[in-house]
C-alpha cells in the first residue's frame, strides 16, 4: 500500500485529544527537537504515547515506513531524558513545573517502546522514575501522589481551594485524584516490566501507602448535601456551562455555590457521589467535569494492571471499583445535560468515554446498551489508537495480525476493533451500531 491509502486516515491523540493526519501533521506535535502540547507552544510529553501506538498501526496495517517518524519520536525523548538544567519543567500551571501526569505518561511509554524493541539509557530512565515517585506526601492514612511540582511549593496556587488541612496534606496538595492514580497504574505498569526490579521494590511501600490513600476514597460515604442538594446544584452547573452568556447566573455560581461545594467538601472529603458521578479533586470547587471521563478511565486501567498482579490487588477493593465505574458509566447513559456538554464543551475528550467502553470489557462488563451513545461520539470524532487495537499496555498481548486484516478492510474507517482478552475481539461498526464479538479461532 502506499501513501495514498492512508493519507485521510486521522487519529485523535490523547492528552492534547488534537488530530493526527499522518504523516502531514506529524510534525506539528513538535517544536524543532521537543514534544509539545499543540494546544498552548508547551514541552509535552503526553501526546507521544499516542503518537507512538499510532505509528504501529499505520506500519502494521499499512505496511508504511516509521522509521524517520519514531527515530525523531524517541531522539525527542532521548533529549529530554538527558536534560539538567531544565528538567522536565513544562510550565503548564506556573513557571518551572512539572506536570506529573505528563511524566508518569512518559514512564508508560518508555515501557511500550520496550516491548518493540526500543531501549533507553537505564540509568536516564531509573532518574526520571526515581524524580516522579518523589513528588509524594504522607496523609493521615498513607501517601498521596501530587499532581505537578507546585503542590510542594509554597507559592500562591488558586483562587477557589482550601488551605487547611483537611486530612493531614500540605496547603499547596489539592488531593487531584487522577494524578494520583495514574502515578498508582504507572507503578503497576513497571512492575509488569523486566528490567527495574530493584528499583520497584524500593517503590513498594509508597504504592501499598497511595494504594491505601485509594482505599480511604473508595469507602468514604457523602454527606447529606452531596446526596440530596448538590445533584440538582450539578446540573445547573452543566447548564450554566452550556450557556455562560448568562452572566448573572455564573454570578451567583462564583458567589455562592462554588464556595459552598468547597465548604461541604471540607466537611466530608470525598471523590464518588452516590449517583456515580465523580469528581476530580477535594480542594478545588469541581467545575472540572470532563474529569469524569479521565477518573472512569484511570479506574478501569488500575483495575486490568491490578488483574495481572494479584499479590498486590485487593479483590474486595477491585469489585468496589468495578461497581463505581459501571455507576460512572449508567450516569453518562442517563444523564442528558452530562452528554450535552460532551458534544459541545468536552470535544474530543469525550473519546475517553469510548475508551472505557472498550477497556471495561475486558473486565467482563456488558456495555451493549452504551454502543449507541460510542458511534455517536465516534461519527464526530476519528479514534485514539486503542480503539483500533493498538495499545502495548492495557490491551491483552494478542498475535495482531488478527487485527490487522480487519483494519486493512476497514477502508473507509468505520470499523472499531480491540481485543478484550487473549482469545476474543470486539468489532464495532460505527455507521450501524452493531457490535460483534470474534473469536480468535475463526474471526477472519
Amino acid at each position: 500500500m502506499n501513501l495514498q491509502d492512508y493519507k485521510n486516515f486521522k487519529f485523535n491523540i490523547p492528552g492534547s485529544f488534537t488530530e493526527l493526519n499522518f504523516p502531514d501533521n506529524f510534525e506539528l506535535f513538535f517544536d524543532n527537537e521537543f514534544l509539545i502540547d499543540r494546544r498552548t507552544g508547551k514541552l509535552m510529553e503526553m501526546d507521544a504515547y499516542g503518537l507512538f501506538h499510532a505509528l504501529l498501526f499505520f506500519q502494521s496495517v499499512y505496511n508504511s515506513d516509521i522509521k524517520y517518524f519514531l527515530k525523531k519520536l524517541t531522539l525527542s525523548i532521548q533529549k529530554r531524558l538527558s536534560e539538567n538544567d531544565d528538567y522536565f519543567i513544562h510550565d503548564s500551571w506556573g513557571k518551572n513545573e512539572t506536570h506529573l501526569r505528563f511524566t508518569a505518561t512518559l514512564i508508560q511509554l518508555i515501557v511500550a517502546l520496550r516491548k518493540e524493541g526500543v531501549f533507553f539509557s537505564d540509568d536516564l530512565i531509573q532518574k526520571l522514575i526515581i524524580y516522579h515517585f518523589s513528588f509524594k506526601e504522607d496523609l493521615t492514612m498513607g501517601k498521596w501522589f501530587f499532581h505537578d511540582s507546585q503542590e510542594r511549593s509554597f507559592l500562591p496556587y488558586h483562587d477557589y481551594h482550601f488551605t487547611q488541612s483537611i486530612i493531614g496534606e500540605s496547603e499547596n496538595n489539592m488531593l487531584i485524584f487522577n494524578t494520583h492514580l495514574h502515578t498508582l497504574n504507572t507503578y503497576l505498569v513497571l512492575k509488569d516490566c523486566s528490567g527495574y526490579e530493584e528499583l520497584i521494590r524500593k517503590l513498594k511501600f509508597d504504592f501499598e501507602e497511595g494504594v491505601e490513600c485509594l482505599h480511604f476514597f473508595i469507602n468514604q460515604k457523602v454527606n447529606f448535601y452531596f446526596k440530596y442538594i448538590d445533584p440538582l446544584f450539578r446540573i445547573l452547573l452543566f447548564m450554566n456551562e452550556r450557556k455562560r452568556k448568562y452572566k448573572h447566573i455564573n454570578w451567583i455560581f462564583e458567589k455562592y455555590l462554588y464556595k459552598i461545594r468547597l465548604k461541604e467538601k471540607y466537611k466530608s472529603p470525598f471523590i464518588f457521589h452516590n449517583d456515580g458521578y465523580t469528581e476530580r479533586e477535594v480542594k478545588l470547587s469541581g467545575t472540572n467535569y470532563h474529569y469524569h471521563l479521565i477518573n472512569l478511565n484511570d479506574l478501569t486501567k488500575y483495575c486490568i494492571l491490578s488483574l495481572k498482579q494479584p499479590n498486590l490487588s485487593d479483590e474486595k477493593m477491585i469489585t468496589k471499583i468495578k461497581g463505581i465505574i459501571k455507576k460512572g458509566l449508567t450516569y453518562i447513559q442517563k444523564n442528558k445535560a452530562y452528554q450535552y456538554l460532551m458534544f459541545h464543551n468536552f470535544n474530543a475528550h469525550s473519546l475517553e468515554f469510548c475508551e472505557v467502553v472498550a477497556l471495561s470489557m475486558q473486565l467482563d462488563f456488558d456495555n451493549t446498551k452504551l454502543i449507541p451513545l460510542y458511534c455517536k461520539i465516534r461519527k464526530k470524532y476519528p479514534a485514539t489508537p486503542l480503539l483500533k487495537g493498538f495499545d502495548k499496555i492495557y490491551l491483552p498481548d494478542i498475535n495482531i495480525n488478527k487485527i490487522i486484516e480487519i483494519q486493512r478492510e476497514n477502508t473507509v474507517n468505520e470499523i472499531d476493533t480491540f481485543p478484550i482478552s487473549k482469545t476474543k475481539l470486539v468489532t464495532i461498526n460505527i455507521n450501524t451500531g452493531v457490535m460483534n464479538f470474534k473469536d480468535f479461532n475463526n474471526c477472519l
